[in-house]
């Protein structure tokens, strides 16, 4: 699907049956619109979610709705001119950077690397041991990208500077992580 950028000024945000945000209604070019969310992005935005502020975000074109078009988010880059980089779950993302340290698993092995962008690419401990990654290397990335609590995204990893990694240890690994995302998001909407 075809994706698009609006820019516009936050109406109010949609709340679930539990009162957590699971939406946006914006005005972006005169025009009324619904941006449908994926749960960790109302634990980004919270407080900033307020009516009148500005909003920057990619999405993909819009649905016909019964009232207004309906877009899914892709990644919200702005809310009230605060960056957010709030990425939906489970799209393909291709991020550059310089890594600034590694990041180690529970039990101690390296798993990924942090970028000087502060992103964060999880690899899995078998792949680092084959990549040899290290601080002050370039690295492009390409995965399925999600947004850590942080505001920064996580992408797990299907590719390295052109090295394609383990597709089995990738599929455990973002299966692990989406069943750990969505208990998470599932725990915090029912603490609301």
């Amino acid at each position: 699907m075809k994706t698009i950028q609006l820019t516009g000024k936050l109406l109010h945000p949609i709340y679930s049956p539990k009162g957590g945000i699971e939406g946006l209604l914006i005005k972006a070019a005169g025009k009324t619109a619904q941006i449908i969310c994926p749960p960790h992005i109302g634990e980004l935005i919270g407080p900033d979610a307020r009516e009148g502020v500005a909003v920057t975000l990619t999405v993909e074109e819009a649905s016909k709705g019964t009232v207004h078009p309906v877009h899914q988010l892709i990644e919200l880059q702005k809310i009230g001119g605060k960056a957010v980089g709030g990425t939906a779950p489970g799209k393909a993302t291709t991020l550059k950077g310089k890594v600034a340290r590694l990041n180690y698993a529970r039990h101690g092995e390296p798993n990924g690397v942090v970028l000087d962008t502060g992103d964060f690419i999880h690899t899995r401990p078998d792949n680092m041991k084959t990549l040899a990654l290290k601080p002050g290397d370039a690295v492009t990335a390409k995965g399925e990208a999600s947004s850590m609590s942080n505001g920064r995204r996580v992408v797990e990893a299907a590719e390295i500077n052109g090295f394609k990694l383990s597709k089995k240890a990738a599929k455990k690994a973002a299966k692990k992580a989406a069943k750990k995302a969505a208990k998470k998001a599932v725990k915090k909407a029912a603490s609301r």
